[in-house]
């Protein structure tokens, strides 16, 4: 699944914020004992207190922080809050956002130093450092398991009541699970993903973003594990139903919901039940326990007696699944590749009457004039095979489409598994790709691209 637009987090806690005395005031440190002697004095309260602007506050404070280092003034906490104080007045969220993970260091507690990590991160531009990213990551793993500490009476700041103290501590326990969330949603990383976003769903089901992305994370996980495409479709298509402030907007509701009855339809070979599934999806936060959605093979599988009838149904299948599928992923797969499948003709003769494989067209490169298919044969939202041409096809075809295909096996990938093909557009049959409107025509010869990523077999005669 592609995401074409940035979805931007909406965080309902955020919006009540405010009232909440998220804001660290940008006050003058306090005069006192506690100056080290008349010149500190002079630049933390009289020269500070002077200015009319915040430029000139963060210059005071600069000439402060020279002049009186951390470990020579006793004011080094107010004025690292000042500071944090005025970059907020400022808007500057990198000056703001590395100020607090500064205070940190000394006191994991502060609030502000918290909170400013925690709903600063979304406003640091993208891609965000893998170092934002884990300060937000520690910063919220810390609060989720330090609530209690955090939110003790005595670090409460003066400007909030003990009434606005107590209602900061669940606010900020969901947001620091949604970030903690978010974090694995920006590395890519799904597994974590799913099980991070699982608990936001569960806590908050209509935070649509994060529904969203855990729709993305199982379905990104559909090479090994294919049993998690209905789930997927099933969250995709619940962010694509919800209503209210955290909400996707119109135009991103449209493209998830298509893309959910485009891929019911692929792969369960029908649009039967959908109108259910979509009411099911918008009524109920999580799927039930027996919850599925049946692929068009087991259905048609159902047809069928036994086995063994199916297999005769579909041969080419069967040879699939069976004779090249099933080898390659073993602990021989690769020795089995040089002996029987490198740079072969596939099916070629294997099976009798059968001269092509059928797969589901799931991507193409580029979009216009590809020269790279990528299909699913076994499974139609399970990508592997890859088709790669030495000259570009014309237009473009949605995904969905059936195409039926012969090719030299040049390389593959056990896990998640994936055959490469070089195939010659005669041995393509399907396509019926048209430019869009306004694309550049005529017929070009394109690169072709590596197979996909993974450990590739040890090089040998094939046969």
């Amino acid at each position: 699944m592609k995401t074409h637009k940035r979805i931007l987090i909406m965080i309902t806690a955020l919006g009540i914020g405010l009232s909440l005395g998220w804001v660290m005031p940008a006050q003058q440190p306090a005069a006192g004992p506690n100056w080290k002697d008349a010149a500190e004095a002079d630049l933390g309260y009289t020269q500070y207190g002077a200015c009319k602007d915040d430029k000139c506050r963060i210059d005071v404070l600069d000439k402060w922080t020279k002049a009186y280092p951390d470990n020579v003034t006793e004011l080094w906490q107010a004025r690292a809050e000042a500071y944090l104080g005025v970059y907020g007045s400022m808007k500057d969220n990198r000056k703001a956002f590395d100020k607090a993970k500064e205070i940190r260091t000394k006191l994991p507690n502060h609030f502000f130093a918290i909170q400013t990590i925690l709903a600063g991160i979304y406003a640091l531009p993208a891609p965000h450092s893998a170092a934002d990213l884990t300060t937000a990551e520690q910063t919220a793993k810390y609060l989720l398991d330090n609530s209690s500490a955090v939110f003790a009476a005595a670090n409460k700041p003066g400007n909030l009541s003990e009434a606005q103290w107590a209602q900061n501590k669940p606010v900020f326990e969901s947001l620091s699970q949604r970030t903690y969330a978010w974090v694995y949603v920006q590395r890519k990383d799904d597994p974590k993903s799913e099980v991070e976003l699982t608990k936001v769903v569960q806590a908050e089901p209509n935070q649509a973003p994060f529904v969203l992305w855990l729709g993305q994370a199982k379905f990104n996980q559909r090479a090994k594990n294919p049993a998690k495409v209905p789930e997927a479709l099933y969250h995709v298509a619940r962010a694509a139903q919800l209503d209210g402030p955290n909400a996707l907007n119109a135009t991103q509701k449209k493209t998830y919901l298509d893309f959910v009855t485009n891929t019911y339809n692929t792969y369960h070979g029908s649009k039967e039940g959908l109108e259910d599934f979509l009411a099911k999806a918008k009524a109920n936060p999580m799927p039930a326990s027996d919850f599925t959605i049946k692929d068009r093979n087991a259905i048609e599988m159902e047809k069928f007696k036994d086995r063994e009838a199916w297999e005769k149904a579909h041969p080419d299948l069967a040879f699939w699944g069976d004779s090249i599928k099933a080898p390659l992923t073993g602990p021989t797969g690769a020795m089995i590749w040089n002996d029987n499948f490198k740079d072969a003709l596939l099916p070629g003769e294997a099976i009798p009457g059968v001269t092509n494989f059928k797969g589901t067209l799931i991507s193409m490169s580029p979009e216009n004039q590809p020269n790279t298919l990528v299909l699913g044969v076994l499974d139609p939202a399970t990508p592997d095979a890859t088709l790669v041409f030495e000259d570009a096809l014309p237009g473009m075809m949605a995904p969905g489409a059936v195409l039926e295909f012969s090719g030299t096996a040049k390389s593959y990938v056990a896990d998640p598994f994936n055959i490469t093909f070089e195939v010659e557009k005669k041995q393509l049959s399907g396509w019926t790709g048209v430019d869009p409107p306004g694309a550049a025509k005529g017929k070009g010869k394109a690169k072709a691209p590596s197979a996909p990523k993974g450990k590739a077999p040890p090089k040998g005669k094939g046969k």
